[in-house]
Parts: C-alpha cells; structure tokens; sequence
C-alpha cells in the first residue's frame, strides 16, 4: 500500500483556502485532507523538541510524521534538514537534506570524540551528509567523496569505511 503524505504546510494552507463542501465533492462534513501518520510536534518526546530547539533553532517544522512499529518519529525542517528519534526521543538519524551538508559543530557535537577526530584527520567533517546512530555505533555517510560511508562503534572506534 503506497502512503501519500502532504507536508502540514501545505495542507493548512489548502484547507485555509478551500471552503469545507469544496475539500472533496460528494463528501459531506469532510475535514479535509488526511495526513498519514502526521501528528503535532507536542506529540514527539521532549528530549526530541528541546535537541530540534537546541541545534535548529533557524528552522521551522514543515512535517512531523509518527512510525509506531517501532514507534519513531520523523520531521523535516525548512532548510531540508530531516530527523529521525525514537520514542524516548534521541536522535536516530540526522540528514542535511537540501541543506547538502551538516554543519561542522553539529558533528562534532553528536559523534564520539574519537569518531570526530578520525573525520578530521581524513578531511572529510566538512563532507557529512548523515548521521545515522544504532545500538552498535555511529554511521557516517559523506557526499562528494570517493569513500564515503564511515562505521564507528559506540566509543567511536572506525570499523569500517566503503564506497
């Protein structure tokens, strides 16, 4: 089954626009339309709010979805940054998006110092495009380099790096 998801901006601003009998022809009483698994940002964890408010405060919320197996919450902000948090709200994965690349502090903020400094020691901290944390470590995904996925453990030790 395909999900169709309009982004909350969009949507307010068609049902603002659209008298309630022209949302939908035929369908009396009709809210307008329904946003798959959207929800409001007061639904996501508060660890999740104050990170977003912390290290994107320039951005606004333009979709804020709800996964519930397993339950994690993904929102894209203005400047094309999207993130993924669990349900206790940490960061799972952050992706520059439009953005293109993620900003050097914010690296160096979330990774492991080893982690960090072995991205400085290549010169490629000013290439990362993802950063992506599980139960065994850290991925890190470059744009516009040769080798460009990183595998670090949880004390930041590299694993791996590939193409």
């Amino acid at each position: 089954m395909k999900r169709f998801l309009i982004p909350i901006a969009t949507a307010m601003a068609f049902m603002a626009v659209q008298p309630l009998s022209a949302q939908t022809p035929g369908i009396y009483n009709n809210p307008g339309p329904v946003i798959s698994g959207s929800v409001q940002i007061e639904r996501v964890p508060k660890t999740a709010r104050d990170f977003i408010n912390k290290h994107f405060r320039n951005a606004a919320i333009v979709k804020c979805e709800e996964d519930f197996m397993p339950q994690e919450y993904e929102i894209e902000l203005s400047d094309g940054t999207d993130l993924e948090f669990d349900d206790k709200g940490q960061w799972i994965e952050i992706d520059a998006g439009k953005a293109r690349v993620l900003p050097r502090h914010l690296v160096k903020e979330l990774l492991p110092r080893r982690a960090h400094d072995e991205l400085s020691r290549r010169n490629v901290l000013g290439a990362v495009e993802t950063l992506k944390r599980g139960k065994a470590g850290y991925k890190v995904e470059l744009r516009g380099v040769e080798l460009d996925d990183y595998k670090f453990d949880r004390d930041g030790k590299l694993l791996s790096i590939s193409d």
